[in-house]
């Protein structure tokens, strides 16, 4: 998987090769990472089983209701164009995005995209708090009363004034949008088409990248999880906890039960990010390979639990050869942490590492103990170490 861009957000110009099982995104703050990030992200969504523009706008954009004349604010402020190829196997696509709304945006893509797919686990995880209790609330009115809804769906989806004849099929449209979060978004759009000013303040308080949150916060009460993800919330989140210390992990049956309000900042922060991994997980047996999308890991983590995160991604991949992980992080721990890591067991082929400065990205090169040199974080050392 390739990502070339120009002139597109904060950079001039970015090269990326996604071709390990684990790549960094390391730089400073609007260097352009989550930028990269979203667009594959976008793409990967967009392209899994045919080109939807709409839905390739929304991502791209981070606006649920945005349309192609949008992708302008992406170009870099003072270049005419940016420029976005994608390529993975035998799928190409090309944007080519004007400055201004009176030209025409080129979109072509040509190929089917690979058996793919990906997650996105954004760095505003406190939001799960309050999805999640939205989300519960919503199965909590929606669920008894599926079958009379999806009778008012058809009507709406199908324009049929015999609704009984398509509420089966409205029915089943509607369970997966309660679990899908790219059907959620498409729903959003066809039945409520809002416009600038309204559009761009929901987008704000629900952007399409916290889609995944929503659709986690729906599926894990009811669902499973995985034995990985079970042992890692009681290793990270220290062990069988009891409801009145905020989580409990009911191994017998595979459940987490939450109390976020009793939970740190930090254990607010990792829950979502193992429940997407889960679903990631979920996910892989379906498609040949899993992009799972992480941006700012280390957030409100002290560094022993950013270490620890840092090898239990490493045993992940290890154990689950369709796994990618692409993270972005501020944090020399959790970089170290992976890359030496990779060096004490002989596993520096899966790991890549690219710096954004300036206005680009560098592929960095990785010694053979595991020592990888970014510019931002040895300017911050050497800055620390010299304060008189």
């Amino acid at each position: 998987m390739e990502l070339k861009v120009e002139n597109y957000g904060p950079l001039d110009e970015a090269l990326i090769k996604i071709d390990t099982p684990i790549t960094l995104f390391a730089g400073p703050n609007n260097s352009g990472k989550t930028f990269i990030s979203r667009t594959l992200h976008a793409i990967i969504h967009a392209s899994k089983t045919r080109m939807r523009e709409d839905l390739l706008v929304a991502y791209l954009c981070n606006d649920i209701w945005a349309d192609k004349a949008n992708l302008k604010d992406l170009v870099k402020s003072g270049e005419e164009q940016a420029v976005v190829r994608f390529k993975a196997g035998n799928f190409n696509l090309e944007i080519i995005i004007p400055s201004t709304s009176k030209e025409y945006i080129d979109l072509e893509s040509r190929g089917i995209l690979p058996k793919i797919n990906s997650v996105y686990i954004p760095a505003a995880r406190r939001t799960f708090v309050s999805i999640d209790r939205f989300a519960k609330t919503i199965m909590q009115l929606v669920l008894p009363q599926l079958e009379g809804f999806s009778k008012i769906f058809a009507k709406i989806w199908f324009k049929n004034k015999k609704a009984d004849i398509k509420s089966k099929e409205a029915m089943e449209r509607l369970q997966n949008v309660l679990y899908d979060p790219d059907a959620f978004i498409l729903m959003l759009r066809q039945l409520i088409p809002l416009t600038p000013p309204f559009s761009e303040m929901i987008a704000g308080i629900f952007p399409p990248t916290l889609m995944d949150i929503a659709a986690i916060s729906v599926r894990y009460s009811q669902e499973k999880l995985s034995e990985d993800i079970l042992m890692a919330f009681k290793e990270f989140l220290g062990g069988l906890w009891k409801m009145d210390e905020g989580i409990f992990v009911d191994e017998k049956h595979g459940k987490v039960r939450v109390r976020p309000s009793l939970l740190s900042s930090g254990a607010v922060e990792l829950i979502p990010l193992l429940l997407i991994t889960d679903y990631g997980l979920k996910l892989s047996k379906n498609y040949n390979r899993i992009y799972i999308f992480i941006d700012e890991p280390e957030v409100h983590l002290e560094p022993p639990s950013q270490v620890k995160l840092a090898h239990f991604i490493f045993k992940l991949v290890d154990q689950y050869p369709k796994l990618s992980f692409i993270i972005s992080t501020h944090s020399d721990v959790f970089l170290l942490a992976q890359t030496k890591y990779a060096a004490s067991n002989d596993m520096l082929e899966s790991i890549c590492v690219y710096e954004f400065s300036k206005g680009k990205s560098f592929e960095k090169k990785i010694g053979k103990y595991g020592e990888v040199e970014i510019e931002g974080f040895r300017w911050a050392l050497e800055k620390v170490t010299t304060i008189e």
